[in-house]
């Protein structure tokens, strides 16, 4: 039910997929995050080659007996490796029927701006510290409100988080929200 809040210090109740069996998601230390000191970090920075995808999926989430709106929020913390114009995306989805329905909510990839950075250029292997995150003060980048609202009264909504690498740095996830009325 909700509220369903994922902070990363608890046991880890998400699933990974890894279709390449190589680098995916995993829970590790990180600086910087408002509550504790774990979160989800994908290692975009030690990927030897580009275009691989891995998902991050929620335990099923209990919509039923709620109403619009439902949102989800999280924080991140993401890095370019280097100036040009190639970036690594964040893509969220939210799934029903155990996966095999995906919706499409939003797509996040730097364009050089800091338009999803929150740190625009670390050359070295990239641990947010505060301040790197995005309700921090380094960029322009936001902690994203997504709405998902079109899932109310539904049971076994599952969050996706899919990483898409094309060698830059590393992405960190941290205390996801998802709050209904």
């Amino acid at each position: 039910s909700l509220p369903f809040v994922e902070n990363f210090e608890g046991p880890d109740r998400w699933t990974i997929e890894n279709p390449d069996n190589g680098l995916t998601w995993r829970f590790d230390v990180a600086g910087g995050s408002n509550a504790g000191a774990r979160a989800a970090v994908i290692e975009f920075y030690n990927y030897e080659t580009t275009g691989q995808r891995d998902r991050l999926i929620s335990p099923p989430l209990d919509f039923s007996g709620f109403e619009a709106p439902i949102t989800l929020e999280f924080d991140y913390a993401y890095c370019r490796y280097l100036q040009p114009a190639s970036t690594d995306s964040l893509i969220v989805y939210a799934a029903r029927n155990c996966g095999q329905s995906l919706t499409r909510l939003r797509a996040f990839g730097e364009n050089g701006q800091g338009a999803f950075a929150t740190r625009l250029v670390n050359a070295d292997y990239f641990t947010p510290e505060a301040g790197e995150w995005c309700h921090g003060t380094i960029t322009a980048a936001v902690c994203p409100s997504l709405d998902l609202s079109a899932f109310a009264g539904q049971s076994g909504v599952q969050i996706v988080f899919e990483s898409y690498n094309n060698y830059q740095n590393n992405l960190w996830l941290d205390n996801i929200r998802v709050r209904g009325a």
